[in-house]
């Protein structure tokens, strides 16, 4: 678990996540590029997670984690360090960034909640609350050190700074994975040793379709704000480091809430645990709307708690509803709504000049997902 933490919590999508909206005035600023012009990467990315997820899920599946993760960083570390050394025009710049998000795969979900899920079967949901805090607890400390790096030394060192922390955490993670049940999650050659559906079997139950969606439209509806919160900040007069303070209540959020929902979900079934959690996100998304910068604080926490719920949940329900067999394959395909999410609200920033749209838009957005999911069959009625 102790390893599955660290990985999810240093890995690149986790990273790249949380502290890409500290570089979008930077880089307008030394090269003229737009909100507009860089999201097409979020859009491009969120597809390629998906696949690479998938590609992940796979071999973890059939080899362990270890072997996907140290490629993963290998690959990440480097890409970084290209952004801070040698990226001077806006393909290369995009190059980059789609090598960090496609081999960031490897370290992210679909390869660490697999080996717990196999580990745990009894308060499984606060074990996999507990490794998916990971991201909550890096959120927290990534987006202010970021912003200061960017601030004192410019935005180069901001990513010359990720990529060696991307460096440390390759023995550290390959050790703690060592140390427990992430060696094989199934015997590879024909067929699987553990039960479950295979992702084409799952692509037929109108139930997978059914989350699919569902996690879709509330990846969609918080994924690309945790992008544009610094952006809206300091639309509104707020410093740099001031909105990283701010977007970090998103990770301290995150954090509490994966432990928080990872306790509630063996407890209440986990769909509406989910629901709920959308709907409160909804409601700090209208609140951010109406109320301007002010309401950001709560807006952070709310849509914290929404992202520690989906992570949670997702992980739970794939193992609850169809086994682990090709647990980590089902896992990734539920990543596409994510580039949806960043590309959408900077379309409509660019439109109508405000972010006042995208935030209505996305908060019904959440609305509908959450409510789709909190309908959910129960487990005994969906065998």
């Amino acid at each position: 678990m102790a390893g599955a933490f660290w990985g999810l919590g240093f890995g690149a999508l986790t990273l790249f996540f949380y502290t890409q909206g500290l570089f979008l005035e930077p880089l307008k600023h030394e090269f003229g590029w737009t909100r507009q012009q860089l999201s097409p990467v979020s859009l491009i990315g969120g597809f390629e997670i998906a696949g690479a997820s998938v590609l992940v899920g796979w071999l973890v599946d059939r080899y362990g984690s270890r072997g996907p993760a140290f490629v993963a960083y290998i690959v990440v570390a480097a890409a970084f360090a290209a952004l801070g050394l040698i990226v001077r025009s806006l393909p290369l710049f995009m190059l980059s960034q789609l090598l960090i998000i496609g081999f960031g795969a490897g370290n992210g979900p679909a390869n660490y909640t697999s080996a717990v899920n196999q580990s745990f079967s009894k308060a499984r949901g606060l074990a996999l609350g507990i490794a998916l805090a990971g991201p909550g607890a890096l959120a927290i400390l990534a987006p202010p050190v970021v912003a200061w790096v960017i601030e004192t030394r410019g935005w180069r060192a901001g990513y010359l700074a990720m990529s060696l922390a991307t460096i440390v955490s390759i023995p550290i993670v390959l050790g703690l994975l060592s140390l427990g049940n992430c060696q094989r999650t199934a015997a590879p050659g024909p067929g699987p040793t553990l039960p479950g559906l295979s992702l084409l079997g799952a692509l037929r139950k109108p139930l997978y379709l059914r989350l699919l969606l569902c996690f879709f439209l509330i990846a969609a509806g918080v994924g690309g704000l945790t992008l544009h919160m610094a952006p809206i900040l300091t639309d509104g007069g707020y410093s740099l480091v001031h909105a990283a303070a701010i977007q970090g209540l998103i990770g301290l959020s995150v954090l509490v809430g994966r432990l928080v929902m990872g306790f509630l979900v063996d407890r209440i079934f986990a769909p509406w645990v989910a629901g709920v959690a959308s709907a409160l996100a909804a409601i700090g998304l209208f609140l951010l709307a109406s109320l301007g910068a002010d309401a950001a604080p709560l807006t952070a926490i709310l849509i914290g708690l929404c992202m520690g719920a989906e992570g949670d949940v997702i992980a739970y329900l794939t193992a609850r509803y169809f086994g682990l067999a090709s647990y980590g394959q089902l896992y990734g395909a539920y990543t596409v709504g994510l580039g949806s999410g960043a590309f959408v609200p900077a379309l409509l920033n660019g439109a109508f000049h405000s972010y006042g749209p995208p935030l209505w838009i996305a908060g019904g957005v959440l609305l509908v997902g959450g409510a789709l999911l909190a309908t959910a069959p129960r487990f005994e009625t969906a065998r």
